[in-house]
């Protein structure tokens, strides 16, 4: 079982771009409750509805969030793997006994 991890960094962003696309683009709204009707069941469903807006926008703003952790944590591994593979090149090679 190996502990390495490998990314393929343009993948990854190409990736977070969509997401971050789709997100911005995504609008959590729900529809304007029914006005003039006096029925239970329309009651609930505007409840149902401002609840279902409520998680949309919860949902929304973590999704934003997640995003923007993973490309922090994307640009934290790159400079990383530049530092080690800066420091294995300048050590030059290695010598056996």
């Amino acid at each position: 079982m190996s502990s390495e991890i490998k990314i393929v960094y343009g993948e990854a962003e190409q990736g977070l771009q969509s997401i971050s696309i789709a997100a911005k683009a995504f609008k959590p709204s729900a529809e304007d409750p029914i006005s003039g009707n006096t029925l239970d069941v329309v009651t609930e469903l505007t409840d149902l509805s401002s609840r279902l807006e409520k998680l949309l926008v919860t949902y929304h703003s973590i999704l934003i969030q997640n995003v923007e952790t993973t490309r922090q944590c994307i640009a934290y591994m790159k400079n990383a793997d530049d530092t080690a593979s800066t420091t294995i090149r300048r050590s030059g090679p290695l010598e056996m006994e």
